[in-house]
């Protein structure tokens, strides 16, 4: 029988709901393994056959009894199911117990530091298999085993940055050739149309090149040089790979190239699109946190690591003021700060070229918050602030002022 999907289910024990769910799911072939060591021989001897694996943490070796995780080989045994790209499912015994330290704890939070959220992908035998099934079932229907290692590509369509069309069309499709290492049917075609659509995004989220029709032939390679001109975040690497991606070479292209080239081709392109999709992924998820206005705990301790942070010290120096620099420098940004009511500010003052006199909108590049000194995702973020004309000085100097605290919560980034 032609089954649809195969899974691999590691538990030295009878699993009772096996032959209910094979009944329930006549398409889906579970295959049963009893012992660690056997599913990782598995594993590595087939990994491709396989499109998802359920693993039970208290599961033991065939030549011990002892059901200790460290011993086991099981937390081995995860990361070669991440390392080959299987979707991974735990349907385990409990995996938090009260005493402290125990190692029940240290294997679940292991499993979380690896992506697996209980619920979703970590189930446990206190209740029947059947909803886990139900969620295999259904992340493979929506192909979701493609993206493993990639999940983040799905935050393009359900945060609404790209139209959900443009998953089942192309992304779906690159994702499976990549999945198979397809380097026959992997093309230029899939990736050139997922770029524009970033580009498109950008475009519309930062107004870069306003004026540009979309039927103009150079328009989305005017965007990406828009982009390192505008000095977005990282944009001084990222509009080389932005302009390769929309020049790849069609199927008709690809598939007249020697099978060796096609899969040199294969490689460096993926490369190349992942290091897009990532940059836009960062830099779309700076917007969002850019536009929430939380007031939870988060963040208000953020703004306390701010103030208390190397680089907040500027806040409690003296006023200092900064000589606008020319246009063609891009900077004409002068900041100060100063305290009020027991709150520390810091002013923006930009300086606007003359020939940019009928500006409505001001978009400040470069303002760089302190976060936690413990975390590494410390960046950069836009700030746009809206002008009315009839409130421009007629030096056309314009200034924001901005709680230390409250840059700290706008440009809070996620971990």
């Amino acid at each position: 029988m032609n089954f649809k999907y195969n899974v691999l289910w590691l538990d030295d024990e009878p699993i009772k709901a096996l032959e209910i769910i094979r009944q329930q799911n006549p398409s889906v072939n579970f295959e049963q393994v009893n012992y660690v060591d056997v599913c990782e021989r598995v594993l590595v001897s087939e990994p491709e056959r396989y499109h998802a694996v359920i693993l039970d943490a208290n599961g033991v070796k065939s030549d011990s009894p002892d059901k200790d995780a460290n011993k086991s080989g099981f937390l081995g045994l995860v990361d070669l199911v991440r390392e080959k790209r299987i979707p991974l499912y735990i349907y385990s015994g409990q995996l938090l117990r009260a005493s402290d330290g125990d190692t029940a704890d240290v294997i679940l939070e292991y499993l979380k530091s690896k992506g697996l959220e209980e619920g979703k992908t970590i189930f446990y035998k206190s209740g029947a298999p059947y909803n886990m099934i139900d969620q295999i079932i259904s992340d493979l229907n929506s192909k979701k085993h493609y993206y493993v290692g990639y999940e983040y590509l799905l935050d393009f369509f359900s945060n609404g940055w790209i139209e959900n069309k443009f998953k089942t069309e192309f992304l779906d499709n690159l994702m499976e050739f990549f999945h198979n290492e397809d380097y026959d049917s992997a093309h230029g075609n899939h990736m050139r149309n997922i770029t524009e659509q970033i580009l498109i995004k950008v475009n519309e989220e930062f107004d870069l090149v306003p004026s540009l029709k979309k039927d103009d032939s150079s328009y989305y390679a005017n965007i990406a040089k828009a982009i390192k001109f505008k000095k977005l975040d990282e944009s001084e690497t990222i509009s080389g790979p932005l302009l390769h991606m929309i020049e790849l070479s069609n199927a008709r292209s690809h598939s007249a190239l020697p099978e060796d080239v096609r899969k040199l081709y294969f490689d460096s392109d993926y490369a190349t699109f992942f290091i897009v999709t990532d940059w836009f992924n960062r830099l779309m998820s700076t917007i969002e946190q850019a536009n929430t206005n939380s007031t939870d705990k988060e963040d208000i301790a953020d703004a306390q690591d701010l103030m208390n942070s190397k680089d907040a010290q500027l806040a409690t120096r003296q006023p200092q003021i900064q000589k606008p620099q020319t246009h063609e420098t891009r900077s004409g940004i002068v900041v100060q700060t100063y305290k009020e009511s027991g709150r520390t500010y810091c002013d923006l003052k930009v300086e606007i070229p003359k020939r940019w006199k009928d500006y409505s909108e001001l978009l400040i590049t470069g303002v760089k918050p302190s976060m936690n000194p413990q975390s590494k995702t410390v960046g950069w973020f836009p700030y746009c602030a809206e002008v009315p004309k009839d409130e421009k000085q007629s030096e056309d100097i314009h200034q924001s002022t901005f709680s230390l605290a409250d840059i700290a919560k706008i440009g809070k980034l996620k971990k």
